[in-house]
């Protein structure tokens, strides 16, 4: 089951899944790319962060500043549990 109370959720839609990898397949609100692998790649996407996604050229600049906060944020707690 997927953490909807992730923000990237009120950015992109859930259109699909991976049939045989279990991923979410999500489209951006903003430039209507479709994103297959799921939320963290939605996040990649909207934060303009080198990954696995393209950065979208859409999103307003408030978005993409919470969204890397909150990659942050969360890769900063991940650190700190090791």
């Amino acid at each position: 089951m997927s953490n909807r109370k992730d923000p990237a959720w009120k950015y992109g839609v859930e259109v699909g899944s991976g049939e045989q990898k279990g991923y979410k397949v999500i489209q951006c609100n903003f430039c209507d790319k479709i994103l297959k692998g799921g939320v963290y790649r939605m996040k990649e996407h909207l934060a303009g962060v080198h990954g696995n996604a393209a950065p979208c050229t859409m999103v307003p600049p408030e978005v993409k500043d919470e969204i890397k906060a909150y990659i942050d944020k969360n890769d900063a707690a991940k650190k700190g549990h090791k």
